[in-house]
């Protein structure tokens, strides 16, 4: 279709999750070092889910933004507007997705969150403070509104952490729709 000019040319970005042990001196490298190095025995691959992907803050949104997306920007024309920009994650990732568009509506207002983890397995930065992805429900409706268009998939068969730990995937989008 992009040969045949039925659609402009798509510049895709992949990231390989969790490893970031190729970027010292960037700020999340020395973010998650320190993490890693205070909470052993983690390394610096393991604490990135719950450090980047299952918090809600915009860390990984910024990452993104300043990082990732000034590299590429750096090589290529791409379009700036929100519109013209799509996210996408599985499971982890696609709570960090929806986070990425909610915290940055003006970066990416379109989204597609494969099982997202909206429950409660979030590292927090800040203990006092339980916003995680099961409190999106209430953020959607509590915060002002975003430009967003979001398909959030999930299933019967989907993850069941003990319910007591971090809630059921199966229903935890549910009132997001």
């Amino acid at each position: 279709m992009i040969a045949q000019k039925k659609i402009p040319v798509i510049i895709c970005v992949f990231i390989n999750p969790g490893d970031i042990s190729a970027s010292p001196g960037t700020p999340t490298y020395n973010f998650v070092k320190a993490y890693a190095d205070k909470w052993e025995p983690y390394s610096q691959r393991t604490p990135c889910a719950a450090l980047l992907y299952d918090t809600v803050s915009d860390r990984y949104a910024r990452f993104l933004r300043d990082e990732i997306l000034a590299e590429v920007e750096a090589k290529y024309n791409i379009r700036k507007d929100s519109y013209s920009r799509a996210i996408t994650g599985l499971s982890s990732g696609g709570i960090c997705s929806f986070n990425v568009a909610w915290q940055q509506p003006d970066q990416f207002s379109r989204v597609i969150s494969w099982i997202g983890s909206f429950a409660s397995i979030q590292w927090r930065e800040d203990a006092n403070v339980a916003d995680g992805g099961q409190d999106y429900p209430e953020k959607i409706l509590r915060e002002s509104k975003r430009n967003l268009r979001a398909w959030l998939q999930d299933g019967s068969e989907d993850v069941e952490m003990a319910a007591t730990v971090a809630g059921l995937w199966q229903i935890s989008e549910w009132p997001m729709r």
